[in-house]
C-alpha cells in the first residue's frame, strides 16, 4: 500500500549516483511524492546528466562523485554492481556525517562487504534492490512510476539502526512498493533463483533456438508469443549481467545445477516409453505456478 505523499520534502537534498533507467526513476517519484527539496545527479557524462535534468529526474547536474555527496542528506547509487563497490568507499568518506547511504544493486553481499569494510565512516549503509526495471537501459526511458507495485528488498545486519531502516522503509513503500527486508547473503540466494536464473535461461533459450536453424529472419517469422515473453529478459545490458553474475557467483551455480537436476528429469521424462514421470513434473509445475497467481 502506498503512503501518502509528504506535505513537505523528506530530504533537504538527495544525490543520485547514476541517472540511468533506475537512478531517472527514482528522482522523478521522488519529485512526484515531493520527498525531496533539491536532487543532485552525478555521473560522468554531462549531456546524459543534462537530459536527466530537461526530463526533470534532477535539478543539478556534477561530475565529480565527491561534491555531489557533500552535502546530501540521502545519497542513492544507482550505477552497475561493481561501480557502486568501487563508488562506495568514496561516498562514505565523502559523505556528511549522518547521511543515509543506499543502493538499487542487484546483488548485495558483496555491497555489504564494502560498507563493513568502511564502518567506521559516520554514516549509514542500508542496501536497497528493487525488483523492477526492464530490458530497455537510460534516461530516457525513466518514468516517475517505476517502483509503484514493485517488490523492494532492504537489507539488514545484526548492526543496521533501526531507525534508519524505517526510514527508508517507509521510503520505498512512498514510492509505491512492497518491501522485504532480508540479510543481503539470503537476498542473493533468493534473487538467484527468481531473477537472476529466468535471465540466464533467456539466454540459452534464444542460443538454443539459434542452433535449431540459424537464420534470424527465419526465426523471426515462426517464433510466437510463448518464445518471445519467455527470452524478452535476454536483451538486456550485457554489463549489468556481468557484474550480477561477477558478484552472486555462489548462489547462481547452486540454482543451476538445481535447474539442471530439474532439466535432466525432464529430458528422462519425455524419453520414457510411457511418459508417466514428465506428466507429474508438468502436473506438479501447474500446481505450483497457479498457486503463485493465487498469492498475488
Amino acid at each position: 500500500m502506498t503512503e501518502p505523499s509528504c506535505t513537505k520534502p523528506y530530504y533537504e537534498t538527495v544525490t543520485i549516483l547514476g541517472v540511468g533507467l533506475l537512478g531517472g526513476s527514482l528522482g522523478l517519484a521522488l519529485r512526484r511524492h515531493n520527498l525531496a527539496l533539491r536532487i543532485i545527479g552525478q555521473g560522468r557524462r554531462v549531456e546524459r546528466l543534462s537530459a536527466a535534468r530537461a526530463l526533470g529526474a534532477i535539478d543539478v547536474l556534477e561530475t565529480d562523485l565527491s561534491r555531489a555527496v557533500a552535502e546530501a542528506d540521502l545519497i542513492a547509487l544507482c550505477t552497475p554492481v561493481r561501480q557502486i563497490i568501487e563508488q562506495l568507499p568514496q561516498v562514505m568518506r565523502a559523505a556528511r556525517p549522518g547521511a543515509l547511504i543506499t543502493d538499487v544493486g542487484s546483488t548485495k553481499e558483496a555491497i555489504a562487504a564494502v560498507a563493513r569494510a568502511h564502518g567506521d565512516a559516520p554514516v549509514t549503509c542500508i542496501g536497497s534492490h528493487p525488483m523492477a526495471g526492464s530490458e530497455r537501459s537510460g534516461v530516457e526511458h525513466a518514468t516517475a512510476s517505476l517502483y509503484e507495485g514493485a517488490t523492494t528488498f532492504v537489507t539488514v545486519e545484526n548492526e543496521t539502526p533501526k531507525d534508519r531502516l524505517a526510514e527508508l522503509v517507509r521510503l520505498w513503500r512512498t514510492l509505491g512498493s512492497r518491501v522485504v527486508i532480508a540479510h543481503p547473503s539470503r537476498h542473493d540466494r533468493l534473487v538467484a533463483a527468481v531473477s537472476h536464473l529466468p535471465h540466464l535461461l533467456a539466454v540459452a533459450a534464444v542460443h538454443t533456438a539459434s542452433l535449431v536453424h540459424d537464420d534470424e529472419n527465419f526465426l523471426r517469422a515462426i517464433i510466437g508469443g510463448g518464445f518471445r515473453d519467455t527470452t524478452r529478459v535476454a536483451a538486456g545490458s550485457v554489463d549489468m549481467w556481468n557484474d550480477i553474475c561477477a558478484t552472486n557467483p555462489r548462489a547462481i551455480i547452486e540454482v543451476l545445477d538445481h535447474f539442471s537436476e530439474q532439466i535432466a528429469a525432464i529430458r528422462a521424462g519425455v524419453a520414457g516409453p510411457d511418459h508417466s514421470g514428465l506428466s507429474g513434473l508438468l502436473e506438479e509445475a501447474r500446481r505450483l505456478r497457479q498457486g503463485l497467481d493465487r498469492a498475488n
